[in-house]
């Protein structure tokens, strides 16, 4: 886990997940750009670490932000320069001098318009969205070309370019270009 000194280590052994307190949506992001995140559940009136990395145990620290009095914490951040496009990340969040406390879903570091191939199990999230939950378990809206229907839980490879917006709740929608 990252350190009060910006070093990143790895875990060694299994640790508990960390509670989902910190929201990102629409759920992807171009590199360099800048994003706005709120967390919860944070200690209130604190200086917290915001670490940006593949897992949640494998961060950099990017920024600092301050908590208010109800441990809630609203910070812009830049996405880093060394963040891959195409790659899932997450954004951690925790004491200065500790591990991280908070962590987001996956988000996708990618621009409305940029090509994505991602593999997971087919979900039906019910309204007509038919979906993929990736392996980490981010979830992915597909958009389809034709009437294309799976039993939940096949296995999928979807090829195509993120929309400029969602097709289902917040979630990112990849426009089909084929689908395995």
């Amino acid at each position: 886990c990252g350190s009060s000194e910006g070093k990143v280590t790895t875990a060694i052994r299994p640790a508990p997940p960390l509670p989902r307190g910190v929201d990102v949506a629409p759920g992807h992001a171009a590199k360099l750009s800048t994003i706005t995140i709120p967390a919860s559940g944070l200690a209130p009136s604190s200086t917290v670490a915001i670490g940006f990395g593949p897992g949640t145990f494998d961060y950099q620290i990017i920024d600092n932000g301050r908590t208010d009095e109800a441990g809630r914490l609203s910070a812009t951040i830049q996405l880093p320069n060394w963040a891959k496009q195409g790659k899932e990340y997450v954004i951690v969040v925790g004491p200065t001098d500790g591990p991280a406390v908070a962590v987001s879903d996956p988000i996708i570091v990618a621009a409305p318009g940029a090509s994505l191939k991602v593999r997971g199990q087919y979900v039906d999230l019910g309204l007509d969205c038919p979906a993929l939950r990736s392996g980490s378990g981010k979830v992915y809206a597909l958009q389809l070309p034709m009437m294309l229907t799976f039993a939940p839980g096949t296995p999928i490879e979807a090829k195509g370019t993120i929309a400029p917006s969602p097709l289902c709740a917040s979630a990112t929608t990849i426009v089909i270009e084929r689908i395995s």
